[in-house]
């Protein structure tokens, strides 16, 4: 790609993130607009515009968006002025120039927000302005671009009463870390989830609000999202665990670079746990190989994780593990309700299958308290299980302490 197409789609990028920014943080009656009031507008539940916003790109290091002969700072000035004579803003309007880069010190932009309570100051400055570019204009070899400056300043000049308003209610928002920021307002900064997963909500945020802006315009709508467009998107990326699939892998990628050997581990614990509990042999068969299957691939990647991931540890697992744990005796609790000595041998038996089926596929547990599972990484909880049913921590057959715990 060509810095001249770079430099354009950095911007509407750009534009896209703010607009998830503040989308973020509206309030629930409150919905923002992407390329219909403004670049980017909050509008309040009767369709006031509480904010507007200008957002400006620059993928240059020197780049110097809003700086005091830009025909961004002037032209966004033009905008916001034939906005507040037509009635689409108000007196009451917050304005915000944003932008990736730092505003230059000796931006006149920095002056309004610093000295905004004296307009005629502001007023004698641009004047000022005006004046050394058309001095400029003079010896310019080519002079179209200050033209345009001048006449923009003019324009402004023209209109003291609404460049006031703007003055008075103008914020200025440079060198913004606008993913920082979002994942700041979601919380997803809290250390209890990996970079890769952040990464890859912010990118399934941004990427919604793209496609669905596209799809309105496409459909001749406005480009407008409430609160609970954005809950929604949020809470079904959550519940859908996207996220969870950057943590692990699926068991079958795991599986294709593992294969399995079925005659190993017959005599390990975990195993002998299952097989001394009767069932039909043809289901049981299938359980051991199950078992074997999803017991290797937990522990293959449970240490390719560790070993290789940017913030998962070992005490990230054992803190699993205990969940795990508490949730087995949940269930055993439930369902062995009575000593054991009033049972016959066949109901400890059901007991066992009982338990054994509800923890190894009823049951639903999340990792790190936002993870959620689904049958393409569920070997890892499983496995989990599993793993503890080895050492022995915990078992099916409601005597397993009994049966397994001395050895």
């Amino acid at each position: 790609m060509s810095d001249t197409a770079k430099g354009p789609a950095s911007g509407y990028i750009f534009q896209f993130e703010k607009a998830l920014l503040e989308l973020s943080r509206l309030e629930n009656s409150e919905s923002i607009s992407i390329e219909y009031v403004d670049d980017i507008a909050k509008l309040s539940s009767d369709g006031t515009v509480i904010l507007t916003m200008q957002a400006k790109h620059s993928i240059s290091s020197s780049g110097s968006p809003f700086s005091s002969t830009s025909k961004d700072l002037w032209r966004t000035l033009e905008i916001w002025i034939l906005k507040l004579k037509d009635g689409s803003l108000n007196n009451k309007t917050q304005f915000v120039c944003t932008t990736n880069r730092k505003i230059i010190s000796t931006s006149i932009l920095l002056e309004f927000e610093k000295n905004k309570e004296n307009l005629k100051e502001i007023i004698d400055k641009i004047q000022k302005l005006h004046d050394a570019q058309t001095v400029k204009l003079k010896t310019a070899k080519k002079g179209s671009s200050i033209k345009l400056i001048l006449k923009l300043i003019d324009f402004c000049l023209k209109h003291p009463k609404e460049l006031e308003v703007i003055i008075k209610n103008l914020k200025i928002k440079d060198h913004e870390e606008v993913k920082q920021k979002f994942l700041n307002e979601i919380h997803l900064d809290n250390g209890n989830s990996l970079e890769v997963q952040r990464d890859l909500f912010y990118e399934a945020m941004c990427g919604w609000l793209f496609i669905k802006s596209k799809e309105f315009w496409k459909n001749k709508k406005e480009a407008i999202f409430s609160k609970n467009d954005f809950n929604y998107k949020y809470n079904m990326l959550r519940d859908n665990h996207t996220i969870t699939k950057a943590i692990f892998r699926t068991k079958g990628e795991v599986e294709s670079e593992n294969p399995i050997d079925f005659t190993i581990a017959r005599d390990d614990l975990y195993i002998r746990q299952i097989d001394d509990i009767d069932r039909n042999d043809e289901d049981k068969e299938f359980i051991i190989k199950q078992a074997i299957n999803d017991f290797i691939l937990f522990e293959v990647e449970l240490t390719n994780i560790i070993m290789n991931s940017s913030g998962l540890t070992q005490a990230d697992f054992e803190e699993f593990e205990m969940k795990c744990e508490q949730k087995w005796f949940e269930i055993r609790r439930k369902i062995v309700l009575h000593n054991l000595n009033r049972y016959t041998v066949e109901q400890l038996n059901d007991f066992g299958i009982e338990i054994f089926n509800e923890v190894m596929y009823n049951l639903k547990l999340q990792f790190q308290e936002n993870f959620g599972f689904n049958d393409n990484n569920k070997y890892i909880q499983n496995g989990c299980f599993l793993k503890l049913s080895n050492l022995p921590k915990l078992g099916w057959h409601p005597e397993w302490q009994k049966k397994y715990k001395t050895l």
